[in-house]
This record gives C-alpha cells, sequence and structure tokens, in this order.
C-alpha cells in the first residue's frame, strides 16, 4: 500500500527526460555540434578506458571473451 503512495508522489518524467537525444541536446543548451563533440569525446574516453581493462583482465577471468574495439553492426 505505501508503495502505492509514494509512487501517487512521484512527478511524472517529462518527454525529454525519456528521450537521450532531447536528454543531450538540452545539455549542451540545444547547441548540435557541441552535443556531437561531446559525444564524441565521450567514444574516445570510454575507448581508451576498454583498451586499458583489456590489458588488466586475465584471459581465464573473462572465460575466453575479448572486448572488441570496434562498433558491432547492427
Amino acid at each position: 500500500m505505501s508503495d502505492e503512495r509514494e509512487m501517487a508522489n512521484e512527478p511524472l518524467e517529462s518527454s525529454a527526460e525519456k528521450d537521450p537525444i532531447k536528454r543531450v541536446l538540452a545539455a549542451h543548451q540545444g547547441d548540435t555540434r557541441a552535443a556531437i563533440a561531446g559525444l564524441l569525446a565521450d567514444v574516445d574516453y570510454l575507448q581508451q578506458r576498454l583498451a586499458y581493462a583489456s590489458l588488466t583482465v586475465s584471459y581465464g577471468f573473462v572465460r575466453g571473451w575479448l572486448p572488441t574495439h570496434e562498433r558491432l553492426a547492427r
């Protein structure tokens, strides 16, 4: 019963909060070039972290799985 009351008191998410594209654009004040630059910087950072993690994790620990550094086609 208390869960229902808590859920009723929570504010509904706006459409910008649900849509990741709108969130990224809002974070960059609608500047699409800044948003793309920020996302590319994030990708570069994450690729660097993945490369570092790949060096520190043993092959046996991950049971033969090795991370790929290229994006898989969808």
